[in-house]
């Protein structure tokens, strides 16, 4: 009996420490590349076809098919003409999903690559530095398009 109140014992206390403090039992967790739903953000320049667009945070989607996204407004600026989308982004172990596509799958890894809608893709690099107006970036996953 004191056995198997002993054991008991030491399991309880197994438990409770790991319970409490998880990283000591998992590996570090995949950081997250979701967009921060407490910023908008704003897209143009160079290359562009429309002259901006803008992404707004609208709220969790809590029906249909894209239940548990973030669901964004996805506003496309022309000279002409203003189109409004609806966005959907998720994160899961497996990767940062758009609508439903895997827009860049974990562990990040270079060399890994995937097919949306046909096409192929890639991560050519994850530590690149990039400039741009906005500033400088390091640490930048590169992804590219291999068709």
């Amino acid at each position: 009996m004191k056995k198997k109140l002993a054991f008991l014992m030491s399991l309880m206390t197994t438990i409770l420490i790991f319970g409490l403090f998880p990283s000591m039992t998992s590996q570090a967790k995949q950081p997250s590349y979701l967009m921060d739903v407490k910023k908008d953000y704003l897209y143009g320049g160079p290359g562009e076809t429309s002259v901006y667009h803008t992404y707004s945070f609208v709220g969790k989607d809590t029906t249909g098919k894209f239940k548990g996204f973030n669901n964004w407004k996805q506003t496309f600026v022309y000279p002409d003409q203003t189109i409004e989308y609806t966005h959907y982004e998720k994160e899961t172990n497996k990767g940062l999903f758009n609508d439903n596509n895997i827009a860049l799958p974990y562990p990040i890894k270079k060399g890994a690559s995937w097919t949306v809608n046909g096409k192929k893709y890639s991560i050519s690099s994850i530590n690149k530095t990039i400039k741009v107006p906005a500033g400088t970036f390091k640490n930048v996953i590169e992804v590219k398009n291999c068709d």
